[in-house]
């Protein structure tokens, strides 16, 4: 029976998952100060939808501060061509040292503070507690009021929670903030518009 088939695979995928979450959670507490492991730990409970687990995670990685910005290294690979990401500065430099790779360049990555504030209240929103997603966009709104990615994450989980009006508003902000902003049925959405 495929169905029961197909619901095997999942099952073994999300204990895959949950290890993963555990095996990231353990390299943070040997390592604090990487808290890029705590993300990890939290982002990979929530792809095993252990949403207890993943919310302890990101309200300790916003409690810490953390938002994850820092760099990414890219460089192009001689033999096809293409622009490709390398997990350390070290590895990409070797791989240029060596001749394999050319054009090595930096590019700053994304504060992910949206993304977890975002997370914690969706993550709410599922559980019920409304009034919970809005208090942790409401305090991250405050700390960062000229946070975009902020602003359209608040208007995604009032979108969520049927608030279609307060949606609305809350986009109209945003596009005052940055014009260029493309958007999609914002007189009627019909479906969530995430940022990342």
């Amino acid at each position: 029976d495929r169905s029961s088939a197909a619901s095997d695979v999942y099952k073994r995928q999300n204990k895959e998952y949950m290890k993963s979450s555990a095996d990231f959670e353990k390299a943070y507490k040997m390592s604090p100060k990487d808290t890029i492991y705590l993300y990890y730990a939290a982002s990979t409970a929530v792809t095993a939808q252990d949403y207890k687990t993943s919310l302890k995670f990101y309200e300790e990685l916003r409690d810490l501060g953390y938002n994850g910005a820092g760099y990414e290294y890219y460089a192009v690979n001689k033999a096809t061509g293409e622009e490709e990401l390398f997990d350390s500065k070290l590895l990409r430099d070797e791989a240029v040292k060596y001749g394999e790779y050319i054009a090595p360049k930096d590019k700053k990555s994304p504060s992910k503070s949206a993304e977890i504030v975002k997370n914690i209240a969706l993550i709410h929103v599922s559980n019920g507690d409304d009034e919970k997603a809005l208090a942790a966009m409401r305090l991250a709104r405050d700390k960062n009021p000229d946070d975009l990615g902020l602003l359209i994450s608040e208007a995604n989980v009032q979108l969520k929670m049927g608030n279609k009006e307060r949606f609305r508003e809350l986009m109209e902000e945003a596009t005052t903030k940055d014009p260029d902003l493309s958007l999609i049925h914002i007189s009627e959405p019909t479906r969530p518009l995430y940022i990342s």
